[in-house]
């Protein structure tokens, strides 16, 4: 079985993990805002890349080496797993209806689970990552969807 654990709200793990993730969102946004736009899609693609693959890799990880996954726990049928999935989707097809969906979907579900972080497939290694690399894609994509699809637009 998993084990549960969740961060209190204002320890200082908390703030030490709100503050790293949305430092290295807010740096990624930032430098991708300020290329030109063939770099822009080159960033939108490698980010779409790398939250794609991170679902791959956990699941993989939770099969083969964890040995523990559970249908009941591991398919992503919540309002998160759907949005970290679609999140990497949206950036890698630029559709207004994809970027909608996360936006409502996950905006408000990435932020919940910033303020109480909840970890219900274990925490060790590489799972308390990913954790935050999947919620923190969610608001990465509609950060970074957001300001450089204005921005190509100007």
């Amino acid at each position: 079985m998993n084990d549960h654990y969740t961060i209190s709200l204002f320890t200082n793990e908390w703030w030490f993990v709100n503050i790293a993730s949305f430092s290295t969102i807010f740096v990624i946004v930032f430098c991708g805002i300020k290329v030109d736009s063939k770099k822009k899609e080159f960033i939108s693609k490698l980010i779409s890349f790398a939250l794609i693959t991170r679902f791959l890799l956990v699941q993989y990880y939770h099969l083969f080496v964890l040995e523990n996954w559970d249908n009941v726990v591991n398919l992503p049928l919540h309002l998160c797993g759907i949005s970290s999935i679609l999140s990497g989707f949206t950036l890698l097809y630029r559709k207004q209806f994809l970027y909608e969906l996360l936006l409502y979907w996950g905006f408000a579900g990435a932020f919940h689970s910033f303020f109480t972080p909840e970890f219900t497939t274990g925490h060790e290694g590489i799972l308390y990552l990913d954790y935050f690399i999947s919620h923190g894609g969610i608001f990465l994509a509609i950060f970074y969807f957001h300001l450089s699809s204005f921005l190509w637009r100007l």
